[in-house]
Protein backbone atom coordinates (compact mmCIF):
# COMPACT_ATOMS: atom_id res chain seq x y z
CA UNK A 1 0.00 0.00 0.00
CA UNK A 2 2.84 2.34 0.82
CA UNK A 3 4.25 1.61 -2.61
CA UNK A 4 0.97 2.70 -4.24
CA UNK A 5 0.96 5.96 -2.20
CA UNK A 6 4.55 6.65 -3.25
CA UNK A 7 3.68 6.09 -6.91
CA UNK A 8 0.54 8.27 -6.65
CA UNK A 9 2.46 10.92 -4.70
CA UNK A 10 5.25 10.94 -7.29
CA UNK A 11 2.71 11.13 -10.09
CA UNK A 12 0.93 14.03 -8.37
CA UNK A 13 4.23 15.85 -7.90
CA UNK A 14 5.10 15.29 -11.58
CA UNK A 15 1.67 16.58 -12.65
CA UNK A 16 2.00 19.64 -10.37
CA UNK A 17 5.50 20.32 -11.71
CA UNK A 18 4.23 20.00 -15.31
CA UNK A 19 1.33 22.40 -14.63
CA UNK A 20 3.69 24.82 -12.86
CA UNK A 21 6.25 24.59 -15.69
CA UNK A 22 3.56 25.16 -18.36
CA UNK A 23 2.28 28.19 -16.43
CA UNK A 24 5.83 29.52 -16.05
CA UNK A 25 6.41 29.02 -19.77
CA UNK A 26 3.28 31.03 -20.64
CA UNK A 27 4.20 33.79 -18.18
CA UNK A 28 7.74 34.01 -19.48
CA UNK A 29 6.47 34.26 -23.03
CA UNK A 30 4.34 37.22 -22.00
CA UNK A 31 7.14 38.77 -20.01
CA UNK A 32 9.97 38.37 -22.51
CA UNK A 33 8.32 38.83 -25.88
CA UNK A 34 10.05 41.96 -27.21
CA UNK A 35 8.14 44.82 -28.76
CA UNK A 36 10.59 47.13 -30.54
CA UNK A 37 8.33 50.12 -29.93
CA UNK A 38 8.57 49.65 -26.17
CA UNK A 39 12.26 48.83 -25.92
CA UNK A 40 15.02 51.34 -25.30
CA UNK A 41 18.62 50.43 -25.97
CA UNK A 42 22.06 51.92 -26.44
CA UNK A 43 24.90 50.95 -28.78
CA UNK A 44 28.41 52.38 -28.90
CA UNK A 45 30.67 52.52 -31.97
CA UNK A 46 28.05 51.62 -34.60
CA UNK A 47 29.09 51.42 -38.26
CA UNK A 48 27.29 50.32 -41.42
CA UNK A 49 28.11 50.07 -45.12
CA UNK A 50 25.46 50.25 -47.83
CA UNK A 51 25.37 50.52 -51.61
CA UNK A 52 22.86 53.07 -52.90
CA UNK A 53 22.80 53.20 -56.69
CA UNK A 54 26.41 53.72 -57.79
CA UNK A 55 27.45 55.13 -54.40
CA UNK A 56 28.90 53.34 -51.39
CA UNK A 57 27.77 54.84 -48.07
CA UNK A 58 29.74 54.20 -44.89
CA UNK A 59 28.04 55.69 -41.83
CA UNK A 60 29.22 55.51 -38.24
CA UNK A 61 28.16 56.92 -34.90
CA UNK A 62 29.97 56.93 -31.58
CA UNK A 63 26.69 56.31 -29.76
CA UNK A 64 23.09 55.48 -30.70
CA UNK A 65 20.33 55.78 -28.08
CA UNK A 66 17.13 54.15 -29.33
CA UNK A 67 13.86 55.29 -27.79
CA UNK A 68 11.19 54.54 -30.39
CA UNK A 69 10.48 56.21 -32.73
CA UNK A 70 13.59 58.41 -32.38
CA UNK A 71 17.24 57.39 -32.29
CA UNK A 72 19.58 59.98 -30.76
CA UNK A 73 22.99 59.96 -32.46
CA UNK A 74 26.34 61.24 -31.20
CA UNK A 75 29.61 61.57 -33.13
CA UNK A 76 28.25 61.06 -36.64
CA UNK A 77 30.71 60.46 -39.51
CA UNK A 78 29.87 59.32 -43.00
CA UNK A 79 31.46 58.98 -46.39
CA UNK A 80 29.68 58.61 -49.70
CA UNK A 81 31.96 57.42 -52.46
CA UNK A 82 30.79 57.20 -56.05
CA UNK A 83 31.15 58.46 -59.61
CA UNK A 84 30.62 62.08 -58.54
CA UNK A 85 33.48 61.94 -56.03
CA UNK A 86 33.92 61.44 -52.31
CA UNK A 87 31.50 63.26 -50.01
CA UNK A 88 31.80 63.48 -46.24
CA UNK A 89 29.25 64.42 -43.61
CA UNK A 90 30.11 65.01 -39.95
CA UNK A 91 28.00 66.16 -37.02
CA UNK A 92 28.52 66.01 -33.25
CA UNK A 93 24.85 65.10 -32.77
CA UNK A 94 21.65 64.30 -34.57
CA UNK A 95 18.56 62.16 -34.51
CA UNK A 96 16.70 59.82 -36.85
CA UNK A 97 12.91 59.68 -36.60
CA UNK A 98 11.64 56.27 -37.73
CA UNK A 99 8.03 57.48 -37.93
CA UNK A 100 8.67 60.38 -40.33
CA UNK A 101 11.81 58.83 -41.92
CA UNK A 102 13.82 62.01 -41.35
CA UNK A 103 17.36 62.61 -40.19
CA UNK A 104 18.32 65.82 -38.38
CA UNK A 105 22.00 66.74 -38.07
CA UNK A 106 23.11 69.58 -35.76
CA UNK A 107 26.26 71.65 -36.41
CA UNK A 108 27.03 69.59 -39.50
CA UNK A 109 29.86 70.06 -41.99
CA UNK A 110 31.51 68.20 -44.80
CA UNK A 111 33.36 68.18 -48.07
CA UNK A 112 32.66 67.09 -51.59
CA UNK A 113 35.94 66.05 -53.20
CA UNK A 114 35.27 65.83 -56.90
CA UNK A 115 37.50 66.30 -59.92
CA UNK A 116 35.97 69.68 -60.81
CA UNK A 117 35.26 72.24 -58.13
CA UNK A 118 35.71 70.50 -54.79
CA UNK A 119 33.82 72.26 -52.00
CA UNK A 120 33.34 72.45 -48.23
CA UNK A 121 30.10 73.23 -46.41
CA UNK A 122 28.74 73.84 -42.92
CA UNK A 123 25.31 74.40 -41.39
CA UNK A 124 23.59 74.61 -38.00
CA UNK A 125 20.83 72.21 -39.05
CA UNK A 126 20.59 69.76 -41.92
CA UNK A 127 17.36 67.82 -42.39
CA UNK A 128 17.18 64.81 -44.72
CA UNK A 129 13.79 63.47 -45.76
CA UNK A 130 14.25 59.85 -46.79
CA UNK A 131 10.91 59.67 -48.61
CA UNK A 132 11.73 62.53 -51.03
CA UNK A 133 15.53 62.15 -50.82
CA UNK A 134 15.62 65.88 -50.06
CA UNK A 135 18.07 67.85 -47.93
CA UNK A 136 16.89 71.09 -46.35
CA UNK A 137 18.87 73.64 -44.39
CA UNK A 138 16.28 75.64 -42.41
CA UNK A 139 18.91 77.79 -40.67
CA UNK A 140 21.04 78.33 -43.74
CA UNK A 141 24.20 76.87 -45.18
CA UNK A 142 27.65 78.16 -46.11
CA UNK A 143 29.39 76.56 -49.10
CA UNK A 144 32.90 77.47 -50.22
CA UNK A 145 35.06 76.28 -53.08
CA UNK A 146 37.90 77.48 -55.25
CA UNK A 147 35.46 79.21 -57.62
CA UNK A 148 32.59 80.45 -55.44
CA UNK A 149 31.27 81.19 -51.96
CA UNK A 150 27.58 80.79 -51.00
CA UNK A 151 25.85 81.94 -47.80
CA UNK A 152 22.07 81.78 -47.40
CA UNK A 153 19.29 81.81 -44.80
CA UNK A 154 17.52 78.71 -46.09
CA UNK A 155 18.10 76.09 -48.79
CA UNK A 156 16.50 72.92 -50.18
CA UNK A 157 18.42 70.44 -52.34
CA UNK A 158 16.89 67.61 -54.36
CA UNK A 159 19.42 65.45 -56.10
CA UNK A 160 22.55 67.31 -57.22
CA UNK A 161 21.03 69.88 -59.57
CA UNK A 162 17.69 70.99 -58.06
CA UNK A 163 18.73 73.65 -55.53
CA UNK A 164 16.48 76.35 -54.07
CA UNK A 165 18.03 79.14 -52.02
CA UNK A 166 16.27 81.82 -49.96
CA UNK A 167 17.97 85.14 -49.06
CA UNK A 168 21.38 84.08 -50.24
CA UNK A 169 24.59 85.59 -51.46
CA UNK A 170 26.89 83.93 -53.95
CA UNK A 171 30.32 85.26 -54.83
CA UNK A 172 32.18 83.91 -57.86
CA UNK A 173 35.97 84.17 -57.71
CA UNK A 174 37.76 85.50 -60.78
CA UNK A 175 41.00 83.84 -61.76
Amino acid sequence: MQKVFRILGSAAIIVLLAVWFNSLKKDSRLTFTPDAKNLSWEFNQVSTRREVGNDVWVVSSDQVLHDYPVEQLTGINSTINGPSGLRTIRAPQGKYDNASKTLLLVSANGEWNRADYPLAWKTQKALWNQKDDTWSFPEGIVVSSDIYFLDCQNAVVKGQNDIHIVNGLIRWWNS
